[in-house]
């Protein structure tokens, strides 16, 4: 599971209680028999954009776990 931790308007980001995308909170995108989890500085709309998800993603694919070190921000 890859969640954001970066929602882009604050008035849906304070619909949640913690950390959170804007449209859904990272507590909330954990699911029962997850392989692995990582948190990454992006909203919902847009994470599919981000090159590093991407590589992410293909590195999961490939190896049953994300990649360390964390993710870098780009957006800022």
């Amino acid at each position: 599971m890859i969640v954001g931790n970066r929602g882009r308007n604050p008035l849906f980001a304070r619909a949640f209680s913690g950390p959170n995308d804007g449209k859904v909170s990272v507590a909330r995108a954990a699911v029962p028999g997850m392989q692995d989890h990582l948190v990454v500085p992006c909203g919902h709309t847009f994470i599919m954009h981000a090159s590093e998800v991407v590589e992410q993603a293909f590195h999961f694919l490939l190896h049953g776990a994300f990649a360390r070190p964390p993710f870098t921000d780009h957006t800022q």
